[in-house]
């Protein structure tokens, strides 16, 4: 009785599996079934969107763009951190809108949409071809892709980071099935580089992903002569061509962003490395590595895997050494292992599916519901996400949407969401080249000062005679209506001090002149606001 029991108990267990199994492979079976859950997927994700509030740093991304077009001059109307290659992705959408007397923030959702249309064709035209990879496994992969592009990101969309796997994923895919020798049209695979090549130059640490990836290849097939495939000719022309224009056509990225960043920037919004990598993404992705270790025999096709687990790794080595712990900057890690947790998973599950030897089945299909586990608490821990919000655009809208149109602010903070996207939904002018005050931190802060040699000295007093002069300028070209001042005693990355932003600058006494046609009207949360008293008769 027992013994019978024992025996009947994994046809039992494995049962409702089973059923899964059958109405998983009839639809990933069927390419026009696949299809349509892709375009069902998308389709809801881009409503989703559409209704939601875009972020701050997009949004900052796309104002910055718009002075651009209007003739501005970047990092100096425009003063941006990143290098300029996210500004020339933001033009086509900011341009557009701009023609059809469009919202920007709609046009550039949708460019972003189009992109990940764009990155499915093309990962799909190379699994098309792949040999031995099922309709099954391939169908699945894009359906992982599709939620991995449009719907995990939720509040960080647009985000640089979020651009880059999008342009960069089908490289990484052309990249593991060159791994095996496989031949490829090369005009597909010269797009591919293109793309791949502008997707991890948004950020220049990206490009150890890359790297990574062509040392694989070289060590798989014990050659450098593999790395000279048309795909990669074209990632090397175009990062190359990239490169070369920065100094001829925004020298002053070079000149003033970079060394005022490294001097200042890190110092004022660092985080603890406890903290940084105290995230579910990261916590998740050595269950990942293991399974793969696990489970990389019952792969169709190992190098998929083995290339989003190191690009996992690589993402993780470079969120690290950033050190901020924004989520934006995780994102390429969960995108990375959500996708080799789905090739594992539809891997293991094709070995199972009803018709196919048994074998191990029992083994088999514990294993698929440890990975099925853990792929749901990767996905339902990213998808849990909120949409974005921000408290600060709700509190401040009342006021400024009263503003007569071609009316301008100011704020004085080191936190982008003060500024944006209000900017964007209220259409009112920005009179500030900068997003925030992202300088002040790093030179006003205890402990962060480099003025231990003489070049840190020089440094600290040209980054402040700058930052004063920049704020005079802005006031003077563009006086605002409203200005609103963050009076916190407590503010964000100022190391605890209470720092008066009005005292600092009106040390300058062109800014204190100026300063001088100010009279403030009331408190809003933690601003102080002021108007600008009408010019005299």
């Amino acid at each position: 009785m027992t013994s019978r029991a024992i025996d009947r108990q994994p046809d039992t267990s494995f049962r409702f599996t089973e059923s899964l199994l059958r109405l998983l492979q009839r639809s990933l079976n069927d390419g026009r079934r696949a299809i349509l859950v892709i375009l069902c997927l998308s389709a809801a994700c881009a409503f989703n969107q559409f209704s939601a509030i875009l972020n701050h740093d997009s949004a900052w991304l796309i104002h910055g763009t718009e002075v651009f077009l209007n003739g501005g001059r970047l990092y100096v109307d425009v003063f941006e951190l990143n290098p300029p290659l996210i500004i020339y992705l933001t033009v086509p959408p900011v341009w557009v809108a701009k023609q059809l007397h469009a919202s920007s923030i709609d046009v550039f959702v949708l460019y972003i949409f189009l992109l990940a249309v764009v990155s499915l064709s093309l990962i799909w035209l190379t699994l098309r071809e792949t040999p031995r990879l099922s309709p099954f496994v391939r169908n699945g992969i894009l359906i992982a892709v599709t939620p991995v592009l449009v719907l995990y990101p939720a509040a960080d969309f647009g985000q640089r980071e979020h651009l880059m796997v999008i342009l960069a994923l089908p490289y990484l895919f052309l990249a593991a099935t060159r791994a095996r020798w496989q031949a490829r049209d090369w005009r597909l695979a010269a797009v591919i580089g293109v793309l791949g090549a502008i997707g991890f130059s948004i950020k220049p640490h990206f490009l150890l992903v890359p790297l990574a990836a062509e040392c694989y290849i070289a060590v798989r097939a014990r050659s450098l002569r593999r790395l000279t495939r048309p795909e990669t000719l074209a990632f090397a022309a175009t990062v190359t061509a990239y490169v070369v224009t920065i100094p001829v056509f925004t020298p002053e990225y070079l000149t003033t962003i970079v060394p005022f960043g490294m001097a200042v920037y890190d110092h004022g919004f660092d985080s603890p490395l406890w903290r940084v990598l105290l995230t579910p993404w990261v916590i998740c992705l050595p269950a990942v590595l293991l399974f793969h270790l696990v489970l990389r025999k019952q792969l169709v096709i190992a190098e998929i895997c083995d290339l989003l687990c190191l690009s996992a790794v690589c993402f993780l080595v470079i969120y690290a050494v950033q050190s901020k712990g924004w989520s934006y900057q995780a994102y390429p890690i969960m995108a990375m292992a959500v996708l080799a947790l789905s090739v594992i998973f539809l891997n293991v599950t094709e070995k199972v599916l009803p018709g196919r030897p048994r074998g191990a089945n029992a083994t088999a299909l514990r294993s698929l519901a440890l990975c099925a586990c853990v792929l749901i608490l990767v996905m339902g821990t990213t998808a849990s996400r909120e949409r974005y919000s921000n408290e600060t655009m709700l509190r401040l809208e009342p006021m400024v949407a009263r503003l007569a149109p071609g009316a301008s602010i100011y704020i004085f903070s080191v936190q982008v969401p003060d500024g944006f996207p209000l900017v964007n939904y209220t259409g009112v002018g920005w009179s500030s080249r900068f997003d925030e005050l992202w300088l002040l931190p790093g030179l006003v802060v205890p402990g962060t000062d480099a003025a231990a040699s003489a070049s840190g000295i020089r440094m600290r007093g040209e980054i402040e005679r700058y930052l004063r002069n920049a704020v005079a300028e802005d006031f003077t070209r563009r006086p605002p209506d409203l200005v609103f001042v963050d009076a916190a005693p407590r503010k964000s990355h100022f190391g605890g001090i209470d720092f008066d932003y009005i005292r600092y600058f009106s040390t300058d006494p062109r800014f204190a002149t100026i300063w001088a046609d100010y009279t403030m009207l009331g408190d809003i949360d933690r601003f102080q606001v002021f108007g600008r008293r009408p010019a005299a008769e």
